[in-house]
């Protein structure tokens, strides 16, 4: 933010937001066919990701940082391997960008350090409730002297740690509507 993308993107979409998604998209493209000339993509490991979301008006936040919901903690985060390997497949569990290093090294063929955080995403699936996702932010105390929040997610459950907590049912309720705590 300000979103200000490009021509031709800022003509081409209502919302600058979506124009913005769009020139970055064309710049993903644009290193793609960049791999294809130089015969490079069939051997590339390419991983495409966020480091957030955007409120876009979501539980009142028109950008991020200032609350922990999922539309601003869930990214996309695409993995490219090299010889098309376990192309089309996708991982169904929970992941974090904590994830990313020892999935590159695992795809690479390395040696991943145990003492490494994160887990590769090549390996098997974890059991269910193994896995948690934690988040925080300092923004609504830095920016605005109100307190910092926490959150983490274990399966389908969201908590977050607020003045007044909340938690969510992710699965039956992914857009975050209907708060459980009290229940």
């Amino acid at each position: 933010s300000p979103y200000r993308p490009p021509e031709p993107f800022a003509s081409r979409y209502a919302a600058a937001y979506d124009g913005e998604v769009a020139a970055a998209d064309a710049v993903v493209g644009g290193l793609i066919a960049e791999l294809r000339a130089l015969d490079a993509y069939d051997r590339a490991l390419v991983i495409l990701l966020s480091d957030h979301g955007e409120g876009l008006g979501e539980h009142g936040e028109d950008e991020h940082g200032l609350f922990l919901y999922r539309s601003t903690l869930q990214v996309p985060l695409i993995l490219k391997l090299p010889g098309a390997a376990r192309a089309g497949t996708s991982v169904a569990h929970p992941v974090q960008l904590i994830d990313v290093a020892p999935t590159v090294l695992e795809g690479l063929g390395l040696t991943v350090d145990e003492a490494l955080p994160g887990r590769s995403l090549l390996g098997p699936p974890p059991e269910p409730g193994a896995v948690a996702i934690f988040a925080e932010t300092v923004f609504p105390r830095l920016h605005f002297g109100w307190s910092d929040l926490a959150s983490v997610i274990v399966d389908d459950s969201h908590y977050i740690s607020a003045p007044r907590p909340e938690l969510y049912d992710l699965g039956a309720d992914p857009d975050q509507t209907t708060d459980l705590v009290r229940r």
